[in-house]
């Protein structure tokens, strides 16, 4: 009889890493309530070519591969946000803010038609790792 397991196992493996954020600190992985988590919008749109939001650099470190998904050490930090069209930087927004043990934000950029079609910065769904 043929087993599902190890095809199960691989599958739920895989969700796992895929959603795993880059790690911005040295030293092994902290427990969740130490650090700080942020998640690029996935507004990203085919039709215009728009992909998601991305973390490009923290501090003046440039981020290899502009990950969306990062986790560093609370404090403040200077964070440099990019949001692509066909692969070409489109926008870029930076925010400088002081981030607490355990915050989990969901950022991005969008366009405002009232700013003159400039971009916005977008922080949302701020929750910390105990409540």
């Amino acid at each position: 009889m043929l087993s599902l397991r190890p095809a199960v196992t691989a599958l739920v493996l895989l969700a796992l890493t895929s959603c795993s954020a880059t790690r911005l600190y040295d030293g092994p992985a902290r427990l969740e309530h130490e650090v700080v988590r942020i998640k690029g919008m996935s507004n990203a749109d085919p039709l215009s070519g728009f992909t998601g939001t991305s973390v490009c650099a923290i501090d003046g470190r440039e981020l290899e591969g502009c990950p969306r998904h990062v986790e560093f050490l609370p404090g403040t930090h200077e964070l440099r946000l990019e949001r692509r069209r066909y692969g070409l930087n489109a926008a870029q927004a930076t925010v400088v803010q002081d981030f607490a043990p355990g915050e989990r934000h969901v950022i991005g950029i969008s366009y405002s038609a009232n700013d003159g079609m400039k971009p916005a910065l977008i922080i949302t769904d701020i929750v910390t790792a105990d409540g």
